[in-house]
């Protein structure tokens, strides 16, 4: 199975999609048996931001999910750089 991200926020009510008048959050799932979070970074460029460090629920298995969360706020944009396995994929 491939490693899958997905990011969920917790407001999508923004003006034209774009402006938000207060803070928002981002909670970044990683889905990934062997997820090292040292292989990991989250950059904000921009804007303020309040990055979490990372949990990890599972069983071991590809169900496993690696979480973070990062609250923004002002004009930013988010990346997120991983090696998702001990194969190199990224």
């Amino acid at each position: 199975m491939l490693p899958r991200i997905e990011i969920v926020w917790d407001s999508n009510d923004g003006r034209q999609g774009r402006y938000y008048n207060r803070n928002r959050t981002a909670t970044i799932h990683i889905y990934e048996r062997n997820f090292n979070p040292n292989a990991t970074s989250i950059n904000v460029q921009g804007g303020n931001a309040q990055i979490s460090g990372w949990s990890v629920s599972g069983d071991g298995t590809d169900n496993s999910v690696n979480t973070a969360t990062v609250t923004f706020s002002g004009r930013w944009r988010l990346h997120i750089y991983c090696k998702l396995n001990r194969l190199g994929r990224k």
